[in-house]
């Protein structure tokens, strides 16, 4: 009697072990892989399919091959569901530490559309592009940090450990201390009697505000915060703007209904207010009202973008509008960055140089009055 093939491939599954002890597995989120190994693993996938490898062995090959020991874990067991029976959706949807939601409704839709290496490479490209940018945003604060910390030790040391032992020279020759040297000697004896306990105190605010962001009010709060500060609260917003039609065009690309697209792009804004009002226009589509009114309804969107969403409901061409229109936020964005950045530099050399020139002149203008009263 013949078994049937589900039994058949079932049987070719390997036997699980006890796995050994590893850093990784007992620290998973130490070690959870980062954008850019997503971003390799889909480009090399799409690959492997364009070239007509069946799933089961391209995902061997890129588990054995992969760097990341968590992702390396994670592809076996990837590969062991494929041997299973499970489509590779469902299989990468049951390891959700690794593989976002996103990035599994994405491969799902290329499932269903028989287009699962063209959606690998959309989704790559679009992790791809955001790395990117966070890469430049660190690059560019890099200097600007460097600065104020070279500054900062520089004044703690000149405050701390140079005036100090000048004060009690100072005093022997009845020195009067000029406004600058009192405010600083002022700061230094504050920073010797209270400067443990401000430390903490200080380290307990910002573990405060980390655990107050983590709740529901807290995040409401600090969203609301961000998007109400100048500069960059303008630069969040447009992140967002540019964020969500990205990922709403290319999810519609690949083939996601529009209102679970709009479900899915609600979960990534990674901010209350849009994903409130996001959900608001989801619940507006279900009943029936489409997609273009209600969303820009919403006002947090610029006129281009519900103008673009209109266009583009209408004509249906809803994903292509929606790309172009991330495109341009892109730009925007670039720009708006650059232009702060460039704006950061010569200020916080206006900052640093008052700091070091007033500490400076706290301990140049003593030493005047000292050797004038030697004299």
């Amino acid at each position: 009697m013949s078994s049937s093939p589900r039994t058949r491939v079932a049987r070719k599954a390997p036997v699980k072990k006890k796995e050994p002890f590893a850093l990784h597995r007992a620290l998973p989120s130490f070690f959870k892989p980062s954008a850019m190994d997503l971003v390799l693993f889909s480009r090399q996938l799409a690959v492997f399919l364009r070239a007509g490898v069946p799933l089961v062995p391209a995902v061997e090959a890129l588990g054995e091959q992969a760097s990341n020991p968590t992702l390396r874990d994670a592809l076996f067991l990837v590969r062991d569901d494929l041997i299973g029976g499970d489509p590779i959706s469902t299989a990468l949807g049951s390891r959700p530490g690794v593989f976002p939601r996103l990035y599994v409704d994405m491969v799902r839709a290329g499932e269903a559309t028989g287009r699962l290496d063209t959606v690998l490479t959309q989704v790559a490209d679009q992790m791809e592009r955001g790395a990117s940018a966070r890469r430049r945003l660190m690059a560019a604060l890099l200097y600007p940090a460097l600065v104020i910390l070279l500054a900062m030790l520089m004044v703690v040391v000149m405050v701390v450990f140079v005036l100090p032992s000048m004060a009690g020279l100072f005093r022997e020759f009845d020195t009067e201390l000029p406004l600058p040297t009192q405010i600083v000697l002022g700061v230094a004896a504050y920073a010797r009697d209270w400067g443990i306990a401000s430390i903490i105190g200080f380290i307990a605010f910002v573990v405060f505000c980390f655990i107050y962001s983590r709740t529901p009010r807290g995040r409401r709060f600090f969203d609301r915060v961000g998007l109400a500060l100048p500069v960059i609260g303008s630069i969040a917003r447009d992140a967002i703007v540019e964020r969500t039609t990205r990922t709403l065009g290319t999810l519609l690309s690949a083939g996601v209904p529009l209102v679970q697209a709009v479900e899915l792009v609600r979960d990534t804004t990674g901010n209350f207010v849009y994903r409130r009002h996001l959900d608001h226009v989801r619940t507006q589509m279900l009943q029936g009202e489409g997609f273009a009114e209600p969303f820009a309804s919403t006002n947090l969107f610029p006129p281009l973008v519900r103008q673009m969403a209109r266009v583009g409901e209408r004509t249906g061409t809803l994903d292509q509008f929606m790309r172009e229109a991330a495109d341009y936020y892109t730009q925007e964005l670039e720009l708006k960055l650059e232009t702060a950045l460039q704006l950061l530099e010569p200020a916080l050399t206006v900052v640093v140089a008052f700091m070091v020139g007033f500490v400076a002149l706290s301990v140049i203008m003593p030493i005047y009055s000292l050797i004038g009263n030697i004299k």
